[in-house]
C-alpha cells in the first residue's frame, strides 16, 4: 500500500467492543486489541496473526504494481477496513471458491492482475480488496493498538468482495461497488461495457 497506511491502521475500536470489555476480566482485556473479527465477532488478541481487508486501486508504474487505498470524496476509506482471524478468513475463502467454482473466469488480454479466488482478470483502475496478514501490537507511543503488516496474501475482485460481505455479514460492505452501480451490476462487471439498462443506471 502506498497511501493512507497510518489512517487505516489507526481505525477506531470495533462497535461491540465495549460489551466484551465489560464481560472479560481485567487480565484478559489487557491482552485484547479492542478490535473484533468481522466474521465471528470474537475479540482479536495482540500478537495474533490476522488478516486486514481493505479497498484499493492497483497501479502499475512500468516495473511494479502498487496498491493505493480507495478513498471517497471526503478522503475517507471507500471500503471500510475490517479484520479477520486467519481461520475465519480461510473459511470465507473456501466458501467463495465453492460459490464461484462453476463460473468461468473472465480474462482479458493485456491485464497483469487476476483475482486470487476466481481467477478473473483485473484492469488497472478497477477497485479491488486486498488481504494483508499482520498482527496488532501495543503502540509504543501510547494511544490505541497499532496494526503491523507483513505481506499482501490475496487480491480479490469486486464480485468476490461482495461474496465476502454476504458470507461474513459485513454491514459496511453492503454497498461495495465500482461506480455506484447496484449489487448485480457489480457482479457482472458492467462498468467495463458502459452503462447497461439496469434501473441503477437509468434512474
Amino acid at each position: 500500500m502506498d497511501q493512507g497506511r497510518e489512517e487505516i491502521y489507526g481505525v477506531a475500536p470495533n462497535i461491540g467492543w465495549s460489551s466484551w470489555k465489560d464481560a472479560e476480566s481485567e487480565e484478559e482485556v489487557e491482552n485484547l486489541s479492542e478490535h473484533l473479527c468481522a466474521c465471528c465477532e470474537e475479540p482479536i488478541k495482540f500478537n495474533e496473526e490476522i488478516i486486514l481487508l481493505q479497498g484499493a486501486y492497483p497501479h502499475f508504474d512500468g516495473e511494479d504494481i502498487h496498491y493505493n487505498m480507495a478513498l471517497d470524496d471526503d478522503g475517507e476509506p471507500d471500503v471500510m477496513p475490517v479484520f479477520m482471524h486467519i481461520d475465519c478468513w480461510d473459511h470465507v475463502g473456501e466458501t467463495i471458491c465453492e460459490i464461484r467454482e462453476d463460473t468461468p473466469p473472465i480474462n482479458e488480454p493485456g491485464t497483469i492482475i487476476e483475482c486470487d479466488t476466481c481467477l478473473c482478470s483485473v484492469r488497472m483502475g478497477e477497485k479491488v480488496v486486498i488481504a494483508e496478514s499482520g498482527t496488532f501490537i501495543q503502540n509504543p507511543r501510547g494511544g490505541g493498538p497499532k496494526f503491523q503488516t507483513r505481506v499482501i496474501t490475496n487480491i480479490l475482485c469486486l464480485p468476490c468482495a461482495t461474496i465476502v460481505s454476504d458470507v461474513s455479514e459485513i454491514e459496511s460492505w453492503v454497498d461495495i461497488n465500482q461506480q455506484g452501480e447496484c449489487f448485480h451490476c457489480t457482479k457482472a462487471h458492467c462498468w467495463r461495457i458502459g452503462k447497461c439498462f439496469c434501473v441503477c443506471h437509468v434512474t
